[in-house]
Parts: C-alpha cells; structure tokens; sequence
C-alpha cells in the first residue's frame, strides 16, 4: 500500500496545528493546544460552519484517538529554526522549501 504524502497534506496538516482559535474562551490557543473537552462541547453542540468548523473536527479526532504528541512537533515554536521565521502562516512556503529534503 503506497500513501501519498504530498505538499498539499504536509501544508494542511501544517495550518491545522499551527491555526490559532479565533473567538471564544480559548481566543488566541493554537487548535493543537485546545482542551479535549472544549472540542468535545463543539462535537456535540455542532462545529461552526466553513474551513474553521473542518479544522476543529479533525482536531477533536486528532484528540479523541490520542494523536496529539505525534504532531506537537509540528507547532512552529517546536521546530528547530529559529522561531522568528515561521510566526505566520504565510511562511509555510518557506517550511516546504526547507523541509523538501527531508521526507
């Protein structure tokens, strides 16, 4: 079974850890960083509607299965680079320039 991996996973998966939550009790939390009851409340109240809503139910998965340590490495202020580099998402061109070579 070959999985493809590609550039436009690795970004999504990028934006999703590094999308910080803009409303609520938790405004301004990276979504990796939620609390697991906090996502569970929107599971079962409803996700908001559109790109944010998509992003919150694959973290509650994400958090439900327990998956959250394998991507804490991916949050900007983890990586080894100076964290300066990656503060906006606009900068996940530069993560791929500089990841391409790795995986």
């Amino acid at each position: 079974m070959n999985i493809d991996f590609g550039s436009q996973s690795q970004e999504a998966l990028l934006t999703l850890v590094n999308t910080v939550m803009p409303f609520g009790k938790y405004a301004g939390t990276k979504l990796l960083n939620l609390p697991e009851p906090y996502l569970v409340w929107f599971h079962k109240q409803g996700f908001p509607s559109g790109k944010l809503g998509e992003q919150l139910a694959s973290m509650y998965e994400i958090k439900l299965n327990g998956l959250e340590p394998l991507l804490a490495p991916l949050l900007y202020e983890n990586r080894n680079t100076t964290r300066a580099a990656f503060l906006h998402s606009k900068d996940i061109e530069a993560v791929k320039t500089r990841d391409k070579n790795r995986y």
